[in-house]
């Protein structure tokens, strides 16, 4: 692989160029001859769609049961902290009230 030095004018500057790197290297063939994208892929059988919708619905099952976990953890660490804060507000006031 060479390189080569390109310069081309720069806008608006006369006079000035712009040195690019470019490399000599054949350009990669991206698609084949044999490549046809004008027929639609092909569709899945019943029993592919069967075997698909069943993985979506224990996919979401899991995902309803992990979220309802996760709510659950977090309802009770916000009571036990809410009951932590009375607490503490209970022994502040009991204080002010003996002084």
């Amino acid at each position: 692989m060479s390189l080569v030095v390109t310069c081309l004018p720069s806008r608006g500057a006369e006079g000035k160029t712009v040195a690019f790197l470019e490399p000599r290297v054949p350009m990669r063939v991206m698609f084949h001859m044999s490549d046809d994208f004008s027929r639609p892929a092909k569709s899945p059988t019943p029993e592919e769609k069967k075997a698909r919708d069943a993985a979506r619905r224990a996919d979401a099952a899991q995902a309803m049961l992990e979220y309802e976990k996760a709510q659950k953890a977090f309802h009770q660490n916000r009571e036990r902290l809410r009951a932590e804060r009375l607490a503490r507000e209970a022994a502040l006031m009991g204080e002010k009230c003996l002084k």
